[in-house]
């Protein structure tokens, strides 16, 4: 993240960023909500409360 002046908070990590053959960046594919895209799940709350055993919920 970058401050208020547009300087780097803390350094650069010692190694690498992770990636593969097939991909240099992958985050969106993390946090989208689409159902389809990307690894698990995506909920509502209720299900999440049911999930969780709010039977009630």
């Amino acid at each position: 993240m970058k401050d208020s002046r547009e300087n780097w908070r803390e350094p650069s990590l010692p190694y690498p960023c992770l990636e593969t053959g097939g991909s240099m960046v992958n985050q969106e594919h993390f946090i989208s909500m689409d159902p389809k895209v990307g690894q698990g799940a995506v909920s509502t709350l209720s299900e999440l409360a049911h999930w969780f055993g709010d039977k009630n919920y």
